[in-house]
């Protein structure tokens, strides 16, 4: 498996395919409250894509949250791919990408059954997390 940030509209749509199919589709979330200011371009905030044989599998999101804290969010695993890992290479080179940028925290925006996956996932790199949930069914981890 391969994290690649996201730097082209293709590459995004590519992210957006597998936020809808986990988010909307699995999970019940209104269309409309998937897509943020945070969705306009590759720039907007840093966004990745998972792939595993050329394919994308996974997408999640990071973005300043406030004072020394980035929050991670829209963090989705394609069913197939779960139970394999998917969610740990994800997360873990998303926190790799942002160590430039010095943080006290991390705020997991994803429902508590997901944010508790995060949570043990991530443990060893002592860093405080928090959760941030948007009250809908548990998120889809690996």
């Amino acid at each position: 498996m391969k994290l690649l940030p996201i730097l082209t509209e293709e590459m995004l749509k590519l992210a957006f395919d597998i936020r809808f199919k986990v988010f909307v589709e699995e999970q019940g979330v209104p269309r409309e409250e998937e897509m943020d200011e945070y969705d306009v371009s590759p720039a907007a905030c840093h966004h990745y894509l998972l792939m595993k044989d050329n394919l994308p599998i996974a997408t999640g999101r990071w973005k300043p949250f406030e004072p020394g804290v980035v929050k991670m969010q829209r963090i989705a695993v394609l069913k197939p791919y779960r139970g394999l890992g998917a969610g740990s290479i994800l997360l873990e080179g998303m926190e790799e990408d942002r160590l430039p940028i010095r943080v006290s925290g991390i705020v997991i925006g994803c429902p508590m059954y997901g944010g508790k996956f995060l949570l043990e996932a991530w443990l060893p790199y002592g860093i405080q997390r928090t959760f941030h949930g948007r009250g809908y069914p548990p998120c889809a981890h690996a």
